[in-house]
């Protein structure tokens, strides 16, 4: 209705037939619902944005139930695993969805939590796409209410890319490493007080100290007085961005008996 100020207001309206002054009357009742129709509007467009943030993430995200039929799967989800629609991945439960060795991690999981003994919510696990690709994925699981009944919420990250990436990192440090550790020169690096921070193992051969014995220390305290000027003009200038490389440059070194040994 359209009340005298020119607002609207959502009334519920029933009739009933009554006696009035000793004669049938109609009786018209009217209930103000106005706030409960904003509020059942407002909690609508919050479930529909919920849902549209859902759908549009960029992480995966599946909703399951108790038993673990799927419920809702966004696109990124689908993507991820290559599945047409929902009732595709509902078909895929974990003993699909996860590698043979993933899928018994995953059965002793649930028994931790049937024990009531604590499991991680965030955990990395290798999966399997339609198209059988092993992907490994961060997941991370919780409970929330879904269409008024309490259920679980998954995200999924594929993190592929960036464990490839790492591993092939740690590959290169360990050939770095062991070319580093075999060489015969010294090799080493400092901070940015120009303190030791590793020092190859040749060092015992070149100069007589152990490696650890120089972590911490500045590099110019084995630096013969002489060659002082020359080492911080040298290390002064590699802090320009134009700077290159020349020829050698030679200097003393303090050996642990006390010997200057020219390098």
């Amino acid at each position: 209705i359209k009340r005298k100020d020119g607002t609207i207001r959502n009334l519920q309206v029933s009739m009933m037939d009554v006696f009035w002054d000793g004669k049938k009357q109609h009786q018209t009742l009217y209930n103000d619902i106005t706030g409960r129709k904003q509020a059942e509007e407002a909690l609508k467009l919050s479930e529909q944005n919920f849902r549209n943030s859902l759908e549009h993430s960029l992480i995966g995200i599946r909703i399951v139930d108790m038993e673990w039929q799927t419920l809702y799967a966004n696109r990124a989800f689908l993507d991820m695993f290559g599945y047409e629609n929902t009732d595709e991945a509902d078909a895929n439960g974990p003993d699909k969805l996860y590698t043979p060795e993933e899928y018994q991690r995953f059965l002793e999981r649930e028994e931790q939590r049937r024990r009531g003994e604590p499991v991680p919510d965030t955990i990395e696990i290798d999966t399997l796409r339609k198209d059988g690709a092993i992907r490994r994925i961060q997941t991370t699981r919780r409970e929330i209410l879904w269409d008024g009944k309490q259920q679980y919420q998954i995200f999924y990250n594929d993190i592929t890319e960036r464990k490839v990436a790492e591993e092939a990192l740690r590959a290169s440090e360990e050939k770095y490493r062991v070319i580093v550790e075999n060489s015969s020169d010294v090799i080493f690096t400092t901070n940015l007080r120009e303190e030791y921070t590793y020092v190859s193992p040749s060092v015992t051969k070149v100069l007589g100290y152990e490696p650890a014995e120089l972590i911490g220390k500045p590099f110019i305290s084995l630096v013969h007085p002489d060659d002082l000027n020359n080492i911080k003009q040298e290390t002064h200038n590699t802090y320009n961005p134009d700077y290159q490389f020349g020829s050698d440059i030679e200097y003393r070194l303090h050996h642990q008996s006390g010997e200057w040994r020219r390098v």
